[in-house]
């Protein structure tokens, strides 16, 4: 089942008829969801561009990843249908811009910081910081430059594995920055 929520997250629809879900996460990089659902439905309505969407279990309840609907596609066949393509709400962060320059770090700031400096800049404050497993003290610069961009240049000097974790079931939505232990990997 799908859930559909507009613009200011309240809940519009559940979608029992939609079918063909597909949850596609990327570490590092922002998910998609795809499903279909007949047109013969009255709650396609609410599948607006920009209005979220979020896939739930029907065997246990659990809700998945929150995700915000981008593309409607007619489909052909036995049922005509529209397939829905979504982005994971980590793409809001693409939608604005730091403007001018901006210099931040070196020695007694760490990466927390340049982490909270980069969303602070958010016009809605859709995302905040959860955890932070790193200390390092880089010097970062940009120029008018995507949020999304500029989170994911912090860690690319870091010499050691990382992970971009989210929490999207409360709201403000949570990011964190985490260590990968390749030592637990090791041991499959």
């Amino acid at each position: 089942m799908i859930e559909i929520m507009n613009l200011h997250l309240r809940r519009t629809a559940y979608l029992e008829k939609a079918y063909g879900t597909i949850e596609a996460e990327v570490m590092n990089d922002v998910g998609t969801l795809e499903f279909n659902l007949p047109t013969t439905d009255d709650k396609a309505q609410f599948c607006n561009p920009f209005h979220y969407a979020r896939w739930i279990n029907a065997e246990t309840g659990e809700k998945g990843e929150m995700y915000r609907v981008i593309k409607p596609e007619p489909l052909q066949g036995e049922i005509p249908s529209i397939k829905y393509t979504c982005e994971h709400v980590l793409a809001t962060l693409a939608d604005s811009v730091m403007p001018g320059h901006h210099t931040i770090g070196n020695i007694g700031v760490y990466t927390d910081e340049v982490i909270n400096y980069v969303l602070s800049f958010q016009t809605t404050k859709n995302w905040i910081l959860d955890e932070c497993d790193f200390k390092r003290q880089f010097e970062y610069g940009w120029s008018n430059e995507i949020f999304l961009n500029a989170l994911w240049n912090i860690p690319m000097r870091f010499s050691e594995p990382y992970i971009w974790k989210v929490n999207t079931l409360t709201y403000p939505w949570r990011i964190s920055l985490k260590r990968i232990d390749t030592a637990a990997q090791s041991k499959f």
